[in-house]
Parts: C-alpha cells; structure tokens; sequence
C-alpha cells in the first residue's frame, strides 16, 4: 500500500503587489506492507516555528535594565506533528463491502451527534 501525507497552509510571506495567497506544502510518501486488520502508526510530517515580538515607547523600550518598564517582550514556539494510524482491511466480495459502509455510516453518525452535543 502507498500513503501520501499532505500539510498546506497558508504562508505569511507574500510577494509581489498582488495580494494573492502563498502555500508552504510538505508531502511525504510512504510504502507499507501489513496483514489485514493490523494497526500501523506512521509518523512523516513535523514542523517547529519559533517567534519573538518587541512592544513599547520607541527608544525608552531599549535601554538596558529599566527598557522592561516601557516596553513588552513575547516569545512563542510552536511544534506540529501529524502522526497518521490505519488499520486496513481486505474487501474481498460485496458482502464485506456493503458490512464496511455500515460500519463506516455509523461511525458517521456517532462523530456527527458527538459534534451537535
């Protein structure tokens, strides 16, 4: 079995004078082999992001041991990992298929009255 992970989203840089959008993308590929009902954890797409903002009274802001009186620092630091678990099953004939759209219509249903509550 080949699985493809995707993460887009939209960028913070854009160029040009057009305010059109920017996308950064990150696509892994993996290639599995499993036996029908194991469960398989894959882990393929991290990112880290890290930022440091500044506020205060210009030049009071930076003046060494009392700057902090006038002014604000914040840092922030963000980490994203998308772990992705399968557990695949063999569909050999029509009755298997039309038991796996039930059970799959009813997990439907449970998610959708979980999410109105």
């Amino acid at each position: 079995m080949i699985i493809n992970q995707e993460v887009s989203k939209q960028s913070s840089a854009g160029s040009g004078s057009l305010p059109t959008p920017t996308f950064d993308q990150q696509i892994v590929q993996t290639q599995i082999t499993c036996q029908d009902g194991d469960t398989i954890a894959i882990g393929g797409v991290m990112s880290e992001s890290s930022g440091h903002t500044s506020q205060g009274i210009p030049g009071l802001a930076r003046i060494p041991g009392v700057g902090m009186l006038f002014g604000s620092q914040t840092r922030n630091k963000e980490r994203t990992e998308l772990i992705l678990f399968m557990t695949p099953h063999v569909i050999y004939d029509r009755t298997d298929l039309l038991e796996a759209s039930e059970q799959v219509k009813n997990s439907m249903r449970r998610i959708r009255k979980l999410i109105v509550e």
